[in-house]
C-alpha cells in the first residue's frame, strides 16, 4: 500500500509520509485554510482509505461546508472504527445535534465526557443542546464548565451570555457579551449582541458606539445600522435615525424591522416625501403575505395603529408580538393563594407612574377603590420623577411595590405571592412594557385597559375592557381577549382635579386677535398627508383661520409648513404650541375654537383634554380601536353630533361652524356650564363600574364558568 503523497506546500518537490500530511492538513484546518486542507484530507483517503483521522476531520469540514448528507457517514464510520474516542463521540453527537436529533446527540456527548472528562469541547457542545432545549440552567452550567476547562473559549462565552440573557434578562447578560466580544474581536455577531444588550438595558450612549464600531467594520452589517437607528429615534434624532435605517434598505430592501422603523420615524418626522405612501403598502403587502403562508410578521404592532392596517391584520400582528413575550416554561405563576377569602385583590400595571398621560388619567383611580371590597395593589418599574403625579398614586395605592430592575419573572412571582386576583395591565404594547409578566400568568384573570388601544393579541389576558364605541360586540372577532363593555366611555381621567382659571390672551398664546381657531394637538406621527389636505382646504375656506398644533420640534414645524407651503397655503397660518405643564396647557386650550381630530390613530388624551376645556371637537370614527376613542369620549360628553359618519362630511361641517357661531357657542356653552356632570368626566362612576366589572370576572371564574363577553349597566 503507498504510505507516500506529494508536498502539498513544497519548497521544492518532494515526497512526503502520510503521517507528515495529516500533520499539515491540520494544521491548515486549524489556520482556516479549508479549502487546502479539504484537499489534503481527500488525498491522503485516496491513498489509504482507512486513515481513520483524515476521515473523520473531512466528516468536519463538511459539517463546516453545511453539507450534513456527506458528513454523516464519514463521522458514522470514523465513530465506529473508533468507539472508544472522545473527540470522535464528541464530532458525531455535534452533528447529530445540526441534525435535529437532540436525543442520539446527547447520548455521544454523554460518552464523550465519559471517555475523556476534562473534554471542553464535549460541555460545549452539551451545552449548545441543552440551550437549543431551552434548559437554560442546564445549559449555564454546563457553559461554566466549559470556561472552567478552556478560558479564552469566545463560543462557549457567548453561549453563557446567550442562555443568562433568554432565563434572567439582556442586563444580566452584559458583562458575558463584553468577554465574548473581546475574545471574538473578529466576530461582528459576538458585538451586536453587546449592542443590542447594552440598548435594551437602557446604556444608550454605550450601545450607540459598539453599533457604530459594528458598521464601521462591518459596513454592510444591516442589524448593526438598525441599532444605530433605533437609538438614535430614541433620543430624538430623527433625520439621523430616518439616514440610519435608509442605508440598512440599500443593504436588504426586503428587511422588514428596517421598513418598519422607518416608516414609524417619517411618521413622526412628518416626513412625507412622496414615497411614504408606497413604504406604508410594502408594510400592508408583507403582512397580507404573511398572513397568507401562517408565518410570524416581524414588525411592531404600535406603528401597525396609524397606518393602513385592517383590524384582522392588527390582530395577527399583535399576537405575533404577544407571543415573543412568552417563556419557556408557560406554567401559570399563581398559586391557591389567590383565591383565599376577602377582599377582591386587583392588581394594576403601570410603568408610567410619573408626568405621563397614564398617569395623568389614572390618577384618581387608586384612592376611588371601595377599600371595604377591594384590595387594590400597584406595581411600577418605571423612571421616579418625583412629580406630583406619582406622589399621588404612591399615596393612594393600598400597596405600592417599586420594581425597577425586576425581572418577568420576579415580578410574576411578586404578584402572585401577593395573592392577586384580577392582574390590570395599563400598559399592554407601550414602551417599557412587561407582557412577559402576564404571560406567567401571575393571576387567574389577566385584562388589557387603557395605556394600549387595541388588542393585546395575547392568549393569556382574559379580558379587554372597552365601551360601546371602541370595542363594539361585532368586532369582537378582531380581540384576543373577551370585550367587557363599561357604561358610556372606557377613558377613565382626573380632569376634575383641575380646576380652569382664565385663558390666556391671544397675544400671549401666539395666537392672531381675530379669526377662527382651529387645532390638533394629537402627536405628529397621527397627521397624515390626507388629513392634512383636508385641514389645508378648511383654511382656504374659512379665511383668517389658523390651525394651531402642538410643537415637538424644529424639524416637524418646517416639514409641516413645508407641506402647508406646497399645497398652498400661507406657513404662517399654522401655529405650534410650545410643551407646557398639563394645567397650564389646559387652561390655554380654551382659546380654540374647534379641535380636528386625525384618522387612524384618534385623539384620546388631547381629545377629552379639548372636551375639558370646552372646545368641540368633529371626529370620523374608522374600523379599529385607536379610530374609535374620540367618538367614544364624544358620546360620553353627550355631543354625538361631532361624530361625522364619513370623511365627506368633515370638511363642510368644520366651515359651517366656523360660519354660524350661534351653534358653536351652543356646544361649548354644554361643555363648560358643568363639565364634571358629564359622564366622561364622572370619575367616581367609572371606578364604580370598573369594580362592576371585577366582581363579575371574579364570581365568573369562582364559578368555574368560561370567559365571554358582558356589559356593565
Amino acid at each position: 500500500m503507498p504510505s507516500i503523497i506529494e508536498n502539498p506546500n513544497p519548497p521544492q518537490q518532494r515526497q512526503v509520509s502520510l503521517a507528515e500530511a495529516l500533520q499539515i492538513a491540520v494544521a491548515q484546518h486549524r489556520q482556516g485554510a479549508i479549502t487546502a486542507a479539504e484537499d489534503l484530507y481527500q488525498q491522503i483517503l485516496r491513498v489509504d482509505p482507512n486513515q481513520t483521522d483524515a476521515l473523520h476531520l473531512l466528516g468536519i469540514i463538511r459539517c463546516q461546508q453545511g453539507r450534513l448528507d456527506e458528513a454523516e457517514p464519514m463521522l458514522a464510520q470514523a465513530t465506529q472504527r473508533m468507539p472508544d474516542s472522545s473527540a470522535y463521540a464528541n464530532s458525531w453527537g455535534r452533528l447529530l445535534l445540526l441534525r435535529g436529533r437532540r436525543d442520539e446527540a446527547l447520548v455521544a456527548l454523554r460518552r464523550a465526557l465519559d471517555l475523556s472528562p476534562q473534554n471542553p469541547e464535549a460541555y460545549f457542545n452539551l451545552a449548545e443542546a441543552e440551550l437549543a432545549a431551552q434548559h437554560f440552567d442546564q445549559a449555564i452550567g454546563l457553559y461554566e464548565q466549559t470556561l472552567i476547562l478552556k478560558p479564552v473559549y469566545p463560543e462557549a462565552r457567548f453561549g453563557l451570555a446567550q442562555a443568562i440573557r433568554q432565563r434572567d434578562g439582556w442586563a444580566a447578560a452584559i458583562a458575558h457579551y463584553q468577554l465574548a466580544a473581546a475574545q471574538a474581536p473578529d466576530s461582528p455577531v459576538a458585538h451586536y449582541h453587546l449592542g443590542v444588550a447594552l440598548q435594551l438595558s437602557n446604556h444608550l450612549d454605550d450601545a450607540l458606539r459598539v453599533f457604530t464600531e459594528v458598521t464601521n467594520r462591518w459596513a454592510e452589517h444591516v442589524d448593526g445600522w438598525i441599532g444605530q437607528a433605533a437609538i438614535h429615534f430614541v433620543q430624538g434624532r430623527l433625520p439621523q435615525a430616518i439616514a440610519a435605517y435608509e442605508k440598512a434598505l440599500t443593504i436588504d430592501p426586503n428587511r422588514l424591522e428596517a421598513l418598519d422603523g422607518l416608516v414609524e420615524t417619517r411618521r413622526r418626522a412628518c416626513d412625507w416625501r412622496d414615497d411614504i405612501g408606497t413604504y406604508e403598502k410594502r408594510l400592508v403587502d408583507y403582512v397580507e403575505q404573511v398572513m397568507a403562508a401562517g408565518q410570524t410578521p416581524r414588525m411592531r404592532i404600535f406603528t401597525a395603529l396609524y397606518t393602513p392596517f385592517s383590524p384582522a391584520q392588527q390582530l395577527y400582528i399583535a399576537q405575533a408580538n404577544a407571543n415573543g413575550a412568552k417563556p419557556v416554561d408557560q406554567h401559570p405563576r399563581w398559586t391557591e393563594k389567590a383565591r383565599g377569602d376577602g377582599r377582591i385583590r386587583v392588581g394594576y400595571m403601570i410603568a408610567d407612574v410619573r408626568d405621563h398621560p397614564n398617569a395623568h388619567n389614572t390618577l384618581l383611580l387608586y384612592g376611588l377603590h371601595d377599600r371595604e371590597r377591594f384590595e387594590i395593589f400597584t406595581y411600577s418599574w418605571g423612571p421616579d420623577d418625583s412629580s406630583a403625579y406619582r406622589k399621588k398614586i404612591m399615596a393612594e395605592s393600598e400597596h405600592f411595590t417599586e420594581m425597577k430592575g425586576w425581572s418577568d419573572e420576579a415580578m410574576a412571582r411578586r404578584i402572585a405571592e401577593d395573592g392577586v386576583q384580577i392582574l390590570v395591565d395599563l400598559m399592554a404594547h407601550t414602551g417599557d412594557n412587561r407582557l412577559g409578566v402576564l404571560a406567567r400568568r401571575a393571576a387567574p384573570i389577566q385584562v388589557n385597559y387603557l395605556g394600549f388601544p387595541g388588542t393585546s393579541g395575547a392568549d393569556y389576558i382574559d379580558y379587554i375592557l372597552g365601551d360601546h364605541w371602541v370595542t363594539p360586540h361585532e368586532h369582537a372577532a378582531h380581540f384576543a381577549e373577551k370585550i367587557v363593555q363599561l357604561p358610556w366611555s372606557y377613558q377613565i381621567n382626573s380632569h376634575r382635579t383641575v380646576p380652569l382659571g382664565p385663558c390666556p390672551s391671544r397675544a400671549e398664546l401666539g395666537l392672531p386677535d381675530q379669526g377662527f381657531v382651529y387645532c390638533c394637538f394629537n402627536n405628529p406621527y397621527k397627521i397624515d398627508p390626507r388629513v392634512f389636505g383636508l385641514w389645508m382646504e378648511i383654511l382656504e375656506k374659512v379665511p383668517g383661520s389658523v390651525l394651531w398644533l402642538y410643537r415637538t420640534s424644529d424639524l416637524v414645524d418646517r416639514n409641516l409648513r413645508q407641506a402647508a407651503e406646497k399645497q398652498g397655503m400661507d406657513p404662517a397660518r399654522l401655529i405650534f404650541a410650545p410643551f407646557l405643564p398639563r394645567e397650564q396647557h389646559l387652561q390655554r386650550l380654551q382659546a380654540a375654537d374647534l379641535f380636528l381630530d386625525t384618522d387612524r390613530y384618534n385623539a384620546h388624551t388631547t381629545a377629552s383634554d379639548a372636551l375639558w376645556a370646552g372646545v368641540p371637537l368633529l371626529t370620523v370614527p374608522g374600523p379599529t380601536f385607536a379610530a374609535r376613542v374620540a367618538a367614544s369620549l364624544l358620546r360620553a360628553a353627550r355631543q354625538e353630533d361631532g361624530i361625522l359618519t364619513d370623511w365627506d362630511q368633515y370638511v363642510p361641517r368644520a366651515v359651517h361652524l366656523a360660519q354660524h357661531t350661534a351653534t358653536l357657542d351652543v356646544l361649548r356653552a354644554h361643555l363648560r356650564s358643568a363639565p364634571e356632570t358629564l359622564p366622561i368626566f364622572d370619575t367616581p362612576a367609572l371606578v364604580a363600574a370598573l369594580e362592576s366589572a371585577y366582581v363579575s370576572m371574579w364570581q365568573r371564574f369562582e364559578g368555574g364558568q368560561a370567559t365571554e363577553f358582558f356589559v356593565v349597566s
